[in-house]
């Protein structure tokens, strides 16, 4: 299980709707020291996500576009992400154009060997 620690931070704004601020730090990521999540508490999805380096020097931003986060059963899910390297000055989109929330998934697919795997 992954260790992690988070604190709740005082409320604030992402493109003008509240948000709940969240700060982690993940125990097991040697990337990234602390992460900061800004999540609707409406949907409870995260709408901007900021990863640090050591030192606290902001990586990476994770967005998801409001208008695109659509609900799927009894789940509100993005279905437009973007991650911004702040330091490179790239970024990568994600869409989902279908997701299946009921698949039946064996607990055994994510364990670190098969993940590893690649399968």
């Amino acid at each position: 299980m992954r260790d992690l620690s988070v604190e709740r931070l005082p409320d604030g704004e992402v493109d003008g709707k509240p948000v709940h601020v969240l700060a982690h730090t993940p125990a097991d990521d040697p990337e990234f020291e602390y992460v900061m999540s800004y999540v609707e508490p409406e949907r409870c999805v995260p709408l901007r996500t900021e990863f640090f380096e050591s030192g606290r020097r902001l990586r990476k931003v994770l967005t998801a576009e409001p208008d695109e986060i659509k609900q799927v059963g009894g789940s509100w899910i993005p279905h437009r992400l973007v991650m911004s390297d702040v330091v490179q000055g790239t970024s990568t989109e994600f869409q989902i154009e279908s997701i299946d929330v009921e698949a039946k998934i064996h607990r055994k697919t994510f364990t670190e060997a098969q993940l590893a795997k690649g399968n």
